[in-house]
């Protein structure tokens, strides 16, 4: 049983089927800095409920370092809020894959991208029982 905390490597998406398939289906939550991009789809066999990947601009943020550190903040606030998200899903039935985009051009603190993600995944898990 893993920690409620927990975010293993099983929790990247890195299907380019599925990434294709979210960004031409996928529905969008604009929370600023941040733009959510989901696709929720009905559970099959034994499977992870939540798949997400992280992507900053590199037209934005030229350095490597600066785009790390933007996504470990996005990765480490995503971490913290998921398992409200996740609790829903398994409720319904739903597994959900998550395309988290930074669409700022300035880097901001961890306490705004967390808040920001915080309302991101609020609004994503009261359009879970909707999904199906």
């Amino acid at each position: 049983m893993l920690h409620p905390y927990a975010f293993p490597k099983t929790y990247s998406l890195k299907s380019r089927k599925r990434i294709n398939q979210l960004f031409k289906h996928g529905r969008v939550v604009k929370i600023y800095p941040l733009k959510l991009v989901y696709l929720p789809q009905p559970i099959q066999d034994e499977q992870q409920v939540l798949r997400m990947l992280i992507s900053v601009s590199k037209r934005r943020f030229a350095l490597a370092v600066d785009r790390n550190i933007l996504k470990r903040k996005c990765r480490e606030s995503f971490r913290l809020q998921k398992n409200t998200l996740e609790q829903a899903l398994v409720q319904h039935d739903t597994y959900v894959d998550i395309a988290v985009l930074y669409i700022s051009s300035v880097s901001y603190p961890f306490a705004t991208i967390n808040k920001a993600m915080q309302l991101g995944l609020e609004k994503l898990t009261k359009d879970v029982p909707f999904c199906n």
